[in-house]
């Protein structure tokens, strides 16, 4: 059913930091004492703060440079969401925030879910600088112009945000001209917006120590504010981020019961309409989808192509059935076959680890489950966005066969995975898709595409081989796994680049073969010659 309140095990209290020491360890003291788990985010102090708190049970993350504290912010929203919490509380760490006011934003989302809760600070007290009451008022001036909402407390930092909601909002600032810039884009996206008195705590002013620079954040404030006024007053209809969830919810729903009702077989049913409503409406899936289909059939006229977009289309929406029905019943396995189990068997028997790397092809997470026969730690590092549906075959089942390891950690997690494989495991990546990092530039289908290369850099580093695990989907209840080649990066004796470009060869080679013979199984809905 749609979820209208939240469980606070779902809320993580994230408290940015930069060059606080003296007052964070009495912040998240008492964050702690609230119940909930606590996350410190650095945001590259210099005070070697982050000693205070290393004796206390609470969460760390350190960024290597000062970014701002709308970085740290999302930096703690990030492994929020990696970690499964719904929701982060964001409590200042110099003292200004009592964190008794935690649950009372908490609350607030027992009434109403996604919610944006704003804590509004008691300002009455004598310390209380009248430069911090007039900012209050004329951001709230421009807020309410740029969005309608009349709030009483816009620049406040404490405040509850929807993790999900938050990482999908477009936000282009990272100081403290973050927190209006999340508000008033949240506002547009349709999310809620409350606001509930907390606790406030200003020292006397020889004591106050603030990073808000009078010039360059007003300066920011000035120029966000003109971009907000300016987009306000376009006709262009804002992206409503809480509508698209709830017709997502409604569609999941749906097939849930056609599955409940009739399993697999009604649910396929359903879908060749429902597709095919989609295929027929939708410029955008053809946008997205054209780009392959053209280079891998490039005899193909309209109509063909078409039609290459629906059987694709189809094709995923039957992964993603697969996903839910073997999800509701636990005790049903795909039929199938992984041809070199015993070959990838030998290779972790060596216990050198290996590297294994994905695409979004086929329906990698059923064939997981395969992995587990192997008796090996199998660990993921990658994006997992906890709420897509491509996870619900695991919520469903009520298990998950990896460990994930966060790629927004230090380093981008590859100290933990380079740890991992020293202890024999398994590491997941997936080789498709850039994020951030260095690339090499290949053929793929006959055109140049930039493929990531930090998989290689991380066998290389731990002296493990590299496998290419691809399944497909072969029938209506089976799925066969292969390895599609087995290398071992840094042995080879070339130049650093030149061994780096090879990996990545030859893991686009084994794409189009995979391609060439499971067409209809890439699901890749973006021009990846373009990334």
């Amino acid at each position: 059913m749609e979820v209208t309140a939240l469980s606070y095990s779902k809320i993580l209290v994230v408290i940015p930091v930069y060059n606080h020491g003296d007052s964070l360890r009495g912040v998240a003291e008492k964050a702690l004492q609230t119940g909930f788990e606590v996350l410190v985010v650095d945001d590259g102090s210099t005070d070697n703060g982050m000693l205070t708190i290393s004796d206390i049970e609470c969460l760390t993350h350190s960024l290597p440079v000062n970014r701002g504290k709308g970085a740290a912010i999302l930096a703690g929203a990030k492994i929020a969401s990696a970690k499964g919490y719904d929701a982060i509380i964001t409590v200042d760490a110099d003292g200004q925030h009592d964190p008794a006011g935690i649950p009372l934003l908490a609350e607030e989302t027992q009434n109403q879910w996604p919610v944006i809760v704003l804590g509004d600070r008691c300002m009455d007290e004598e310390n209380v600088p009248r430069s911090s009451l007039f900012g209050r008022s004329f951001s709230n001036f421009w807020v309410r112009l740029e969005t309608g909402w009349s709030l009483p407390d816009t620049q406040s930092g404490m405040r509850l945000y929807p993790v999900r909601e938050l990482l999908l909002l477009s936000i282009h600032t990272s100081h403290y001209d973050f927190e209006i810039e999340s508000l008033v884009r949240g506002a547009w996206a349709g999310i809620p917006i409350r606001s509930v008195s907390i606790p406030v705590h200003y020292p006397p002013s020889d004591e106050r120590i603030s990073h808000f620079d009078k010039f360059r954040d007003n300066v920011r404030l000035t120029l966000l504010h003109t971009q907000l006024v300016a987009r306000s007053l376009f006709p262009w209809p804002h992206k409503k981020f809480v509508l698209k969830k709830k017709l997502e919810w409604l569609g999941h729903l749906f097939f849930y019961a056609m599955l409940r009702i009739g399993g697999q077989s009604l649910a396929y049913l359903f879908l060749y309409p429902v597709i095919f409503v989609y295929v027929l409406g939708s410029r955008k899936i053809h946008r997205n989808a054209s780009p392959y289909f053209r280079k891998r059939f490039p005899d193909h006229g309209w109509l063909r192509l078409h039609l290459d977009v629906f059987k694709n289309v189809l094709s995923f929406g039957k992964v993603l059935v697969d996903r839910g029905w073997m999800g509701f019943n636990p005790a049903m396995e795909l039929s199938g076959t992984f041809e070199d189990s015993e070959k990838l068997r030998k290779i972790i028997q060596a216990k050198k680890g290996v590297v294994v790397l994905l695409a979004h092809a086929g329906n990698w997470q059923t064939s997981l489950v395969r992995l587990q026969a192997l008796d090996v730690d199998v660990h993921a590092l990658m994006e997992f966005d906890v709420e897509r549906v491509s996870k619900h075959f695991f919520e469903l089942r009520g298990e998950t066969p990896f460990h994930i390891i966060d790629v927004h950690c230090f380093m981008g997690g590859m100290i933990e995975a380079t740890t991992a494989l020293q202890k024999g495991g398994l590491v997941m990546m997936m080789a498709d898709r850039m994020h951030k990092g260095r690339a090499e530039e290949v053929d793929f289908l006959g055109h140049k595409v930039r493929f990531p290369v930090a998989a290689y850099h991380l066998a290389a580093t731990a002296g493990s081989p590299v496998v290419i695990l691809l399944s497909a989907k072969t029938g209506q209840q089976s799925y066969t796994m292969a390895l599609w080649d087995i290398f071992y990066p840094g042995q080879s004796g070339k130049d650093k680049k030149e061994e780096l470009n090879n990996c990545a060869r030859r893991f686009s080679a084994a794409l189009e073969r995979y391609v060439e013979q499971y067409p209809y199984q890439w699901y890749n809905f973006f021009d990846i010659w373009k990334q």
